[in-house]
């Protein structure tokens, strides 16, 4: 093969090695930035709900429990045990938006009502990212509980007809009201932000290899041609 095919497939992948180092690069800060976030908030006080992001934050809301809209995300499997995630809608009071809470998992989908009025406790998470399923995510639109197969703050937010904060409320452990609840901040950090580290290395090395190679046989068909 010439070298004038050869060209594109360098540069194409080249360029495709840049940024693969550059998205491991960004997950590394990421991840980074969570940690530092479990550290700071995981044993903090609680405070006051502003309505504004910070991941893991732990914060109190005044409000009530809108049990009518509850979802129930499913195929959650706990020590092996299929159930589902129970989220119910909370109107924090004064306030035109609602916060999705996270009240645990069960396997008992017969879900018992709240109580009217409370002070709810836990941390905010970012939505859970995006999962492969066949077919529809609400097979069944009309039942309630709406039964859902993955996270769409989108799709909830038109079923129910309800305009929702762009995270979770993850309930706190000492709360009532909720399931059971093992969530683990470290599951979050699953890949460690040293391994996003030595992925962006790598890609990067191997972007350089591929230049050094480039460059070598160049200079060597040129000498080859000068020797003709």
């Amino acid at each position: 093969m010439s070298k004038i095919l050869f060209q594109p497939f360098w540069i194409i992948f080249f360029i495709l090695f840049c940024m693969l180092g550059n998205w491991q690069l960004s997950k590394y800060h990421q991840k980074k930035h969570l940690l530092q976030a479990v550290s700071r908030n995981l044993y903090a006080a609680p405070q006051n709900f502003t309505g504004k992001f910070e991941p893991f934050l732990h914060v109190k809301i005044r409000g009530r429990y809108l049990d009518h809209d509850t979802v129930l995300l499913q195929n959650r499997l706990n020590h092996g045990k299929s159930g589902a995630d129970v989220l119910t809608p909370f109107q924090p009071t004064g306030d035109n938006r609602v916060i999705l809470v996270n009240r645990g998992w069960t396997s008992n989908l017969k879900i018992p009502e709240t109580q009217s009025g409370h002070e709810i406790r836990g941390y905010l998470t970012p939505v859970l990212g995006y999962q492969f399923i066949l077919g529809k995510n609400i097979l069944y639109p009309d039942q309630k509980p709406l039964k859902i197969q993955r996270m769409d703050m989108s799709e909830i937010s038109r079923m129910l007809g309800k305009d929702f904060y762009p995270f979770i409320l993850r309930l706190a452990a000492a709360e009532p009201n909720g399931f059971l609840r093992e969530f683990s901040f470290e599951s979050v950090t699953a890949v460690s932000p040293e391994r996003h580290l030595g992925y962006a290395i790598q890609w990067y090395l191997m972007a350089v290899v591929l230049l050094v190679a480039c460059v070598v046989y160049y200079r060597k068909d040129r000498k080859m041609g000068k020797n003709k």
